[in-house]
């Protein structure tokens, strides 16, 4: 393993421990089901465009242009991006291409807001940590959850570039949802077989 892959790793693990470290109080608290998470909002002095290249991820996903999306992610094979479900631990642009293919054909609707986002860096790699408010139609429902969203960033002549993402649902009814999404996914799976 090269230095470059040990410091990716590192940078990875921290991205799993800043949560914790920064996490505030929850607000709003009326049941378990609707906690609002926060975490404090900061962006570290020179990694500003980090949040402007997140933001392009996100209007693309919630507009559901693939190529938008597709340009905040680096141009490596060792991209990783990781999600709730065994379908999302991908790994390269191709991958990640076809799940957000999936995720188009599946959720309807899209609107992405990001209450609270942490950002910091050292040299050309960021971290940042956000919680996501996801509201959307799947199979006719309306659906509103809360995600939580880890990317290491690496900095590419003057652009940002994801190099490696985690996302994960925050409660169980949340999980629920992803569960629906997936099984209807599977019956496409299989009647596209039959066919």
């Amino acid at each position: 393993m090269n230095k470059k892959s040990i410091l990716l790793i590192v940078v990875a693990l921290i991205f799993v421990i800043s949560p914790y470290a920064f996490a505030d109080k929850p607000k709003n608290i009326d049941t378990q089901e609707k906690q609002q998470e926060t975490i404090s909002n900061y962006i570290q002095e020179g990694y500003e465009d980090v949040l402007k290249a997140y933001n392009k991820m996100i209007v693309g996903y919630n507009t559901e242009n693939m190529d938008t999306v597709l340009e905040t992610i680096a141009d490596r094979d060792d991209v990783v991006f990781f999600g709730t479900g065994s379908r999302y631990m991908l790994l390269g642009k191709d991958d990640i291409k076809e799940a957000f293919k999936q995720d188009f054909k599946n959720i309807n609707n899209l609107n992405i807001s990001i209450p609270s986002i942490t950002i910091q860096g050292e040299g050309d790699i960021a971290w940042l940590n956000s919680i996501l408010d996801l509201i959307f139609n799947s199979n006719d429902k309306p659906h509103e959850v809360i995600g939580r969203h880890t990317i290491v960033f690496k900095k590419y002549g003057n652009d940002w570039k994801i190099v490696s993402s985690h996302f994960s649902f925050s409660s169980s009814e949340n999980d629920k949802v992803m569960n629906e999404i997936q099984q209807t996914e599977v019956n496409q799976a299989k009647k596209f077989k039959q066919q």
